[in-house]
C-alpha cells in the first residue's frame, strides 16, 4: 500500500468500513503516509483504537530506523489514548 492520495483515501475507507461492521480495534501495518496525529484523528473519527502497529524492522544488513519508528508510534499513541475512567 502506498502513501499517495488515492491509497490514503482507500485506507480511510477501510477504517470507515471496519467501524460500520462493528470493529473497535485495529492493528495497522502502515499509516499510508498519514502523520501519526492525522491517523489518530481518523481512528477517533471512526471510533477505533490501535493498541499496536506492525512495522518492518529491516534486515541485519539494512536495518530500519528504529528511533523513527518509535517516535512515530509514540506520537500516535499519545494522541489516541483514552482519558482515564472516573467514577
Amino acid at each position: 500500500m502506498g502513501s499517495d492520495a488515492a491509497n490514503q483515501a482507500r485506507h480511510e475507507d477501510v477504517l470507515r468500513q471496519l467501524s460500520e461492521m462493528g470493529y473497535r480495534n485495529v492493528e495497522p501495518f502502515t499509516l499510508s503516509g498519514f502523520t501519526a496525529e492525522h491517523y489518530a484523528a481518523l481512528l477517533e473519527e471512526y471510533g477505533l483504537k490501535a493498541s499496536g502497529r506492525h512495522v518492518d524492522v529491516g534486515t541485519h544488513t539494512s536495518p530500519a530506523n528504529i528511533a523513527q519508528i518509535l517516535e512515530e508510534n509514540r506520537a500516535g499513541a499519545a494522541s489516541s489514548r483514552s482519558p482515564p475512567a472516573t467514577g
